[in-house]
């Protein structure tokens, strides 16, 4: 008598679990390093929208009170050209926002000091790159960290948090730009 022998075909439930794994490892690896490549451009989309703002502002208030961005800055800002064209305007025009969805608002003080603040940026490592790279825009300060002979990266770390940690709100000051001195 013959007894024939049959080929197993396909794959045992331990060759399919060992693929689904090496498949879901390449996926998340993928998805890591995308999601880490989108950190770094919007944090050098910001850096770019900082010093567009910066030196517009400078530059159009070089002789004029800069507390006319108090009301209705982000309209006049809008105006003006201060904002570059990759920040998003609502649809009433009166709110702008960043790249990471937050609100961004300008503040003028007298005689020639201005404020910008983003809002929603992503603590630790996007906060730490803006934050060290408007350094040499000319910035006086961001939150707690002062851009003066004191400044230390360490002082940045400490602001900026760890990564994964939430979100903040960055507060960029630019104090008497002119060089005026108050009344």
């Amino acid at each position: 008598m013959k007894i024939k022998k049959r080929n197993n075909v396909g794959l045992t439930l331990i060759e399919a679990l060992i693929w689904f794994a090496i498949f879901a490892a390449v996926v998340a690896g993928v998805f890591a390093l995308y999601s880490q490549s989108r950190n770094s451009s919007n944090a050098s989309t910001v850096n770019k929208e900082l010093s567009t703002i910066f030196s517009q502002t400078e530059q159009l208030f070089a002789s004029e009170d800069t507390a006319q961005l108090t009301t209705g800055g982000n309209r006049l800002a809008m105006n003006l050209g201060i904002y570059p064209s990759s920040l998003k305007t609502t649809k009433g025009g009166d709110k702008v926002q960043n790249v990471f969805g937050g609100e961004v608002k300008i503040d003028g003080q007298t005689p020639s000091g201005f404020s910008i603040e983003y809002k929603n940026i992503p603590k630790g490592e996007v906060c730490a790159n803006i934050v060290k790279s408007q350094k040499a825009v000319g910035w006086d300060s961001v939150g707690t960290v002062k851009y003066n002979d004191g400044y230390k990266i360490s002082d940045v770390s400490t602001f900026c948090g760890s990564n994964g940690s939430g979100v903040i709100t960055l507060k960029f000051a630019r104090d008497n730009a002119n060089g005026s001195t108050t009344p």
